[in-house]
């Protein structure tokens, strides 16, 4: 599960390692070895490519954004929306988003602590967006 990851941070400028500490058959704990080293060597052909796809196509800026819309942001990304959803959530209003705030707190309280199981919690979060604010996402006739 951790191999992915790894092999990823090893093609940049890092070199990790990990050691599974065992009791018995079961995994106890991991220790990770993460070394840092400048790039010395040229770049590959992969990278190159990547570097000039990088610069012919400019991410456009996002806007930075306000107190209230980062808590909003960070509230739903733990509630497992996807980036999309949660910018279109973010272009209500300031009072919309405290009174959505305020709705999906029970929500998010009762995920985390594992009060209540949810089979998807993404669409159950956005089961109740939909119901407070049905202009957000119009159904199509």
């Amino acid at each position: 599960m951790l191999k992915p990851s790894i092999d990823e941070l090893n093609t940049k400028n890092f070199e990790v390692a990990y050691t599974e500490n065992k009791k018995g058959r079961a995994v106890d704990s991991i220790e990770f070895t993460i070394k840092y080293h400048e790039s010395t060597e040229p770049q590959t052909s992969a990278t190159v490519v990547a570097a000039e796809t990088s610069k012919q196509l400019p991410a456009a800026p996002k806007p930075p954004l306000g107190d209230l819309h980062t808590r909003v942001a960070g509230r739903f990304r733990k509630l497992k929306l996807s980036e999309a959803q949660i910018e279109r959530v973010l272009t209500l209003s300031e009072a919309e988003l405290t009174k959505l705030m305020r709705e999906t707190y029970a929500l998010l309280k009762d995920f985390e602590t594992g009060a209540k199981a949810f089979d998807n919690i993404a669409a159950t979060t956005m089961a109740r967006i939909t119901s407070l604010y049905p202009k957000l996402y119009h159904k199509l006739a």
